[in-house]
């Protein structure tokens, strides 16, 4: 099995609130079973919900931005379970290339203290 990857940077501007920002351009995450997830341009995001008094540890415009941008995405659009979207953000810190060290906390993070839901169903037409 292929390591998850991404397939585009992140393009960002930043909005008036200074704690948000909005995709510039679409981000695409391809994941280790070969599923690509891409974030729609104008997407708002936080990158990574990272409590301020954790940024200088963690910095919310670090390396593992993108994977926070797609760990939004999904759980806002819930084509997935939760468990199985805060996976998927584990893998994608991965292919930031955060030590795995960083890997556990925020995994650990979103999976104690993030959302919990079940996956959307899909609409076939």
């Amino acid at each position: 099995m292929a390591a998850g990857r991404f397939l585009s940077e992140l393009h960002i501007r930043q909005l008036s609130d200074g704690q948000w920002a909005a995709l510039t351009a679409p981000l695409t995450y391809v994941d280790d079973d070969g599923t690509s997830y891409t974030v729609p341009f104008d997407y708002p995001t936080n990158l990574e919900s990272i409590p301020r008094g954790l940024w200088n540890i963690f910095p919310k415009w670090g390396k593992g931005a993108r994977a926070g941008v797609v760990h939004d995405y999904l759980c806002d659009t819930k084509p997935l379970d939760s468990d199985q979207v805060h996976a998927l953000y584990r893998r994608a810190l991965k292919a930031c290339e955060v030590s795995r060290f960083e890997q556990h906390v925020k995994f650990w993070s979103v999976k104690i203290g993030g959302p919990n839901f079940k996956a959307r169903p899909v609409e076939v037409t």
